[in-house]
């Protein structure tokens, strides 16, 4: 009997037929593919003894196909996909857990309920720590709102979200920053959750915060740059809650240490300009650097130009101390200007009016501050117009040379001339060295004007040596500016203008201004000292408004002192000048240098500096600059200023008189000095009681 399994439904149609190995089966539709295959089975007739003929029809029986050995095969098949799933389901938890991205799982209130091995890793907590919390709780209370508001759109679509940034908290406190990616799944009833996605995307938001930092502050000093100050000040525009002000700095000896030391020793400078900076404003103002050498000040909530005055000095004090770099002292001395946000109503105007103030302030001497007013616009209107001409005024041979005397106070003999520099503008006439040489300076255009007077000083010197002779060695007074002295080419513009006119560096008297010489102490003492080696002489202009340091007197290589005016001024009325006259008088004695008396205007200036023993003096009251045809006649007289020598010799028989009256009590019989024109020859060379 041939035993069929019942229970088979791909055979359960099936007709079975009969082969000597095997049983078949038939009546399978087109394409079925049974589940199991059967091994062949031998079919054993009931008739052991076989006595049934062949062709004749047997008894029916019931046929019983075994296939115990089918059932084991089926096992073995469920065996080998079960291990199959289970290899498949550790192939997944592997990769789960190799996953850089957290995955979090939330149910429908926001609450978790599920996360990856990962998640665990970047948050620093396990699910049992956080199971159950609404994951809203751990959100940066900043991103708070936008977290809620992006959940709820979560929530209300079905699908995938836009990409999202929140700051998560990590178990240890601080704040991840991550990109949120939400899959609701709420609808699919195998899951009914929300799938969320975090990728830390820490290090990508520090460099894009270092690349913003970059973006607007400046790399040497880390102040906010141009940028970021136009932005700030538009921001204050827009906010309208309180007026601010604006201040503008430039540096105003950058350059000579720029130039002198080196940029490395520049750029410590500017930094530490930029730090001393930042101590002078509050936590809501904003210090930006422009570029070189000029900064800005942005300070908020300025409601008057007294509060930003106060800042001003502030800064002004802050930036006089000196600074040490390299081991050395270094001085940044600064203009400011301030302009008053009440004044404009854009950005562009404000920073132009800072701009503007900035520049009067150095016009007034700088190292001080100026507030805008609306008539200085004006004024930088004609200082463009101005720069402008100046830079062809050399080429079109615009300017010239004036020259004025410097005398022998007890004789009135000329000793030597100042070569003054003038500029013959063409719509603005004669302009003095006031209206355009702070132009060239901050132009550089001070640079080739400054070589070109040399040389023509030179040039004329060498012609009045020639054709008075009789007058001794006549000298010639040249002003060096600041970056002349820093040019190590001075020295030859000296020895090339002095040779080419045939005259001796002995003859030079190079002057330089107390705070030129100051900028680099140590540079400008060895540039003097080679410039003395020349045989040039070097005399300090203005002395006593700048350092009048008794330490640079007896260090630096200086052979005359130039008393400023403002001491000659008062010589004759204010005891307090008077008695700092005659100190420098006595200093000079002592450190056996000669003494010049400048911008003497009057005969009692002159009287009072005469008894004072000063020896030189130049000034309106003795002569006004000439040009170099008037000196010509001037020192064809005879090499003395005449009227002056007559002066000196009247005074001189004034006090001979009263003198004589105090001894006798008598009148002198004297000679009539009022016909006297001239200083007598034959005395040239003395000296007035």
């Amino acid at each position: 009997m041939v035993r069929v399994s019942a229970d088979l439904p791909l055979l359960r149609d099936a007709a079975p037929t009969r082969s000597p190995d095997s049983v078949t089966y038939t009546g399978l539709s087109s394409g079925t593919t049974p589940q199991f295959m059967a091994p062949p089975l031998r079919v054993t007739e009931d008739d052991p003894a076989g006595d049934t003929p062949l062709g004749s029809s047997p008894e029916p029986v019931t046929p019983q196909v075994d296939i115990t050995h089918a059932d084991a095969a089926q096992q073995a098949e469920a065996a080998r996909a079960g291990s199959a799933n289970s290899a498949q389901q550790e192939y997944f938890r592997a990769l789960v857990h190799t996953l850089p991205d957290a995955t979090i799982v939330l149910d429908g209130q926001l609450c978790i309920r599920d996360q990856t091995p990962s998640a665990t890793r970047i948050l620093g907590r396990a699910i049992s720590e956080q199971y159950g919390q609404r994951i809203l709780s751990f959100v940066h209370p900043h991103d708070r709102a936008s977290a809620t508001a992006f959940l709820s759109h979560a929530l209300a679509s079905p699908g995938t979200a836009a990409p999202a940034e929140w700051r998560i908290q990590h178990a240890d406190g601080h704040w991840l920053h991550v990109e949120i990616v939400c899959n609701n799944r709420l609808d699919d009833p195998r899951l009914r959750c929300l799938v969320i996605s975090a990728r830390d995307i820490g290090s990508r938001k520090a460099l894009e915060q270092q690349l913003s930092h970059q973006a607007f502050h400046d790399p040497l000093t880390d102040l906010a740059n141009r940028a970021l100050l136009l932005d700030r000040v538009e921001h204050a525009f827009r906010r309208e809650q309180s007026p601010f002000a604006v201040l503008f700095l430039d540096l105003d000896n950058f350059k000579t240490v720029n130039d002198s030391r080196g940029h490395a020793v520049g750029d410590e400078l500017l930094k530490s300009v930029a730090a001393r900076l930042r101590t002078c404003l509050r936590p809501t103002d904003t210090a930006a650097r422009l570029g070189g050498d000029e900064f800005a000040l942005l300070l908020e909530e300025t409601r008057t130009p007294a509060a930003a005055i106060e800042i001003a000095e502030r800064v002004l004090r802050a930036m006089a101390e000196p600074f040490v770099i390299g081991g050395r002292e270094s001085f940044a001395q600064t203009s400011i200007g301030i302009a008053m946000s009440t004044l404009v109503h854009a950005t562009d105007e404000l920073l132009r009016n800072a701009d503007i103030a900035m520049y009067q302030a150095k016009q007034r001497g700088k190292g001080t501050f100026v507030v805008f007013e609306p008539s200085m616009h004006e004024e930088a209107l004609d200082r463009s117009e101005l720069e402008s001409d100046l830079r062809g005024a050399l080429m079109r041979d615009q300017l010239l040379l004036h020259y004025q005397p410097i005398i022998e106070l007890a004789s009135g003999r000329i000793l030597g001339l100042e070569a003054l520099l003038r500029w013959e503008h063409p719509d603005r006439g004669l302009l003095p060295p006031t209206r355009f040489v702070e132009i060239a300076e901050d132009t550089g255009l001070i640079s080739p004007i400054g070589e070109w007077v040399l040389h023509q000083a030179c040039q004329q010197l060498g012609t009045w040596q020639r054709q008075f002779p009789q007058n001794g060695s006549l000298s010639m007074a040249v002003n060096l500016s600041g970056r002349q002295l820093e040019d190590a080419r001075i020295l030859d513009q000296v020895l090339d203008a002095s040779n080419a006119a045939a005259v001796t560096p002995s003859s030079l008297l190079l002057e330089i201004t107390e705070t030129v010489m100051m900028r680099d102490a140590e540079r400008s003492a060895d540039m003097l000292t080679e410039l003395r080696r020349l045989g040039s002489r070097v005399a300090v202009d203005d002395f006593g408004m700048g350092y009048s340091s008794l330490h640079y007197l007896h260090s630096f290589p200086i052979d005359l002192l130039k008393v400023a005016k403002p001491f000659v001024d008062g010589v004759a009325r204010d005891e307090q000048k008077a008695a700092f006259t005659k100190t420098i008088m006595d200093l000079c004695r002592t450190l056996g240098l000669a003494a010049l008396a400048e911008g003497v205007e009057s005969d009692a200036q002159a009287e009072a500096l005469r008894n004072l023993r000063c020896g030189l003096a130049q000034g309106f009251y003795l002569s006004r600059p000439l040009d170099a045809q008037a000196t010509t006649a001037l020192l064809a007289q005879g090499g003395s200023l005449g009227r002056y020598a007559h002066q000196v010799l009247g005074a001189k028989g004034r006090r001979e008189q009263s003198w004589w009256r105090q001894v006798t009590g008598e009148e002198a019989v004297t000679a009539d000095i009022s016909s006297i024109s001239q200083f007598p020859s034959s005395l040239s060379n003395g000296h007035a009681a």
